[in-house]
């Protein structure tokens, strides 16, 4: 195959949103899907930090997948997912410090669990723009 029909066969998988150019990046972004979602499903009241810390420990490790797989292809939503989850996980590392008691920040962290979810469903909608064919529910 001639360098013309690779750049010819790249711009119109491109053009199509299909994710063959990025085989994993969907897999990968519905992982990271499952994980965000099951962070807003969380009752803090019944998990506590535990809870919390154990759901951030795995949106952390889908997150780096998810960067590895896409590079800077949803570079700023990403940037703004990462900014959220990282305000999240200092808040829980406040409240469960000692200085600050965990019930002082549940409002914090309610919010914050908001923040993300927000900052997912940005990432959401560019995902279905570009990768028309990746459901991330």
């Amino acid at each position: 195959m001639t360098a013309a029909c690779v750049l010819a066969l790249s711009v119109t998988l491109a053009g199509s949103g299909c994710s063959i150019l990025f085989p994993n990046t969907c897999e990968d972004l519905q992982e990271l899907s499952e994980n965000v979602h099951g962070l807003g499903q969380l009752n803090l009241l019944q998990t506590g930090t535990d809870g919390l810390d154990s759901q951030l420990e795995k949106i952390e490790r889908s997150w780096n997948k998810v960067l590895r797989s896409a590079g800077s292809q949803f570079g700023p939503e990403l940037r703004r997912l990462q900014s959220a989850v990282d305000a999240l996980t200092a808040t829980l590392r406040a409240g469960t410090s000692g200085s600050t008691g965990l019930g002082e920040v549940i409002p914090q962290l309610q919010q914050e669990v908001a923040a993300v979810e927000d900052a997912w469903k940005s990432l959401t909608t560019v995902v279905s723009s570009e990768l028309s064919d990746c459901d991330l529910g």
